[in-house]
């Protein structure tokens, strides 16, 4: 994400949409959760904040399907660098 931000394909400003998969995944389960609701458009500054501040699951899985398309090819993507 970072390394997309620094050469200008994502902003800060940019919003993502959060998946029916993200939400079904993370809206009752116990772990750590910005409480992101299905189809709600969130800022990437706000997902940021919510990863390292609240340790936002959710967050995360909507940042990895933004930028790979599924959270699966996000890891697969960061266990190539």
């Amino acid at each position: 994400l970072f390394e997309r931000i620094k050469d200008g394909r994502v902003s800060l400003e940019e919003k993502l949409r959060v998946s029916e998969r993200t939400w079904r995944q993370w809206y009752k389960s116990e772990g750590s959760k910005m409480f992101l609701e299905v189809g709600k458009e969130v800022k990437v500054e706000d997902l940021i904040r919510g990863i390292i501040v609240q340790s936002g699951n959710d967050a995360s899985d909507v940042v990895a399907e933004a930028i790979s398309g599924t959270v699966e090819a996000f890891a697969d993507e960061m266990n190539r660098k």
